[in-house]
Order: C-alpha cells, then structure tokens, then sequence
C-alpha cells in the first residue's frame, strides 16, 4: 500500500512521528495529523501519502506498540467511565491501581498479538478506526483489559469498605472506657500474641484454647482473637514487642490505624530480647 489513513480519540502524533522516521525521505510524499471536534470528545486523523510501498509489517510494529503501551490507558478510562459509576477521587485511585495491573499487558506477547492482528489486516485495508479495530478484531486483548479494571474496582471497594469499618471501630474505642492503662504486645517466633502490663508482666489471657478451637473449625484467626481482645480492653496505650518477628505487617498496621496517636513500636528492650 502507498497510502494509509487512522482514525482514534485518542491523540496519534506519536504514531506520525513515528510513521515518519521509518519512511524514507525520498519516499514520503505528506504525513498529516488532523484534530477535529466530536460530539463527545476530539478525533485524530492520520494521513500518510508514500511515491513507494508502506511495509504493512513496519506500520503494523509501530502502531502495535502504540496501543499496548500508550493507547491502554486511555482504554481503561473509557471502560470505567462507561461499566462503572465513581466519584473523580474514587477514579483517580482505581485508575492508579488498574495502572498497575495493566502493566503486565504491555509485554511482547500481547504485543505480538496485537502486531499479528494488524498485518493480517492491513493485507487487504489501508484505512483502520483503532476503537473499532479493538473491539471487533482485538476483543480477547479488550477483554484481558477490561478484567484487569473489574479487579482493580474490586479492590477499590473491599479497601472501602475495610477503611469504613476501621473507622467505625476507632470511633467506638474512643468512646468505650479504658479497661486498662498500658498493654504491651509481644509477638514471638511462634506466631502467638503475648500480652504485659505496665510493669511487664504477664497478663493471663485466655486466649489458646479459643485459638486452637477456632483455628480448627477455621472460624477465627489468632489475628481475629488479637483484634478482639483489644476493642474489649480499649488500652490507654498500646507499645508492639518484636517487630522483626511478624511476618505479615497488616494486623500491627492495623492496630495503628485503629488506635492512632495511643500505638506505638518498640525499638529494642529487655522484653523484645526475651
């Protein structure tokens, strides 16, 4: 083909520019990129006029790793405006996760699909609408990004709900009456929660044989039994033993998150050692 026009909402200079470099000067006749106003948003016309032949594998190449790498946001956020209702704040963080998560589609085997795709088209068409391309030629790709976007707005909404109950729980140790003044948390080597006083000693928590019983019937956590005994007992102040010891920092973060300004972790002490 000598002659090649594209048509996207999306801006496509970069597709020109790079049209341009790969074609010989002598061969290009004119290259022009058109912004024309829609209805809903802007169109981006590209024209490309070559005196020899276009290499339907070079263009293919260059406009392959425009859409898996460039064009895929903009894909994204014309999903989630379309399949899902949000605040802009709510967006910008499910953009920011779905980001991440699209990442993993702009490798060289989702561009080697797409590039395949477009020279088998561009055997018999000059001409290419590179929405409709997508949905109607690149459909399992789309679908690859569309799932993507529903985990992220997944995970937005479970993180949501988690803050909301965070916050639901803070507001009720606030007002719930200290049953004592200063609690230490020690978790060891083993995975258990250990609990002193102010003075370091060892408070008697009957919390084993609630652990093993629950553990077994797979109700309950020793993480879930930790977060209960401290709404019950709502410490004046918290201090963590042994934070090289956990594992998984989640449930030290989330006593922080809960108990703010009353949370604290130990830098090293005769209990930390013990």
């Amino acid at each position: 083909m000598d002659s090649l026009s594209i048509v996207c909402d999306a801006d496509i200079e970069e597709i020109g520019k790079n049209i341009a470099e790969a074609i010989s000067g002598d061969e290009l006749d004119y290259i022009l990129v058109e912004k024309i106003p829609h209805s809903s948003s802007n169109r981006y016309f590209l024209t490309v006029k070559t005196d020899g032949e276009l290499s339907s594998i070079k263009i293919s190449e260059i406009i392959g790793s425009w859409i898996v790498n460039v064009y895929i946001q903009t894909l994204v956020r014309k999903m989630l405006g379309l399949y899902f209702s949000q605040s802009d704040l709510d967006k910008k963080r499910i953009l920011e996760s779905a980001s991440k998560k699209t990442s993993v589609l702009k490798n060289n085997y989702y561009k080697e699909y797409v590039v395949k795709k477009l020279t088998k088209y561009f055997e018999t068409e000059n001409s290419l609408i590179i929405d409709g391309f997508l949905r109607f030629r690149l459909f399992e790709y789309r679908e690859e990004v569309f799932n993507a976007l529903y985990d992220a707005v997944e995970e937005f909404y479970a993180e949501k709900e988690y803050e909301e109950f965070l916050e639901l729980i803070s507001a009720y140790i606030k007002e719930k009456p200290a049953m004592i003044d200063l609690l230490h948390i020690k978790h060891d080597f083993d995975g258990k929660f250990y609990f002193y006083d102010f003075k370091k000693n060892n408070i008697a928590v009957d919390i084993e044989k609630s652990d093993e019983i629950n553990l077994i019937e797979n109700f309950l956590t020793r993480e879930d039994i930790l977060m209960s005994i401290l709404i019950t007992l709502a410490p004046k102040r918290i201090i963590w033993h042994n934070k090289c010891q956990i594992q998984n920092l989640t449930i030290m973060n989330t006593v922080s998150e809960l108990f703010k300004e009353r949370f604290s972790v130990c830098k090293g002490c005769e209990l930390c050692e013990t």
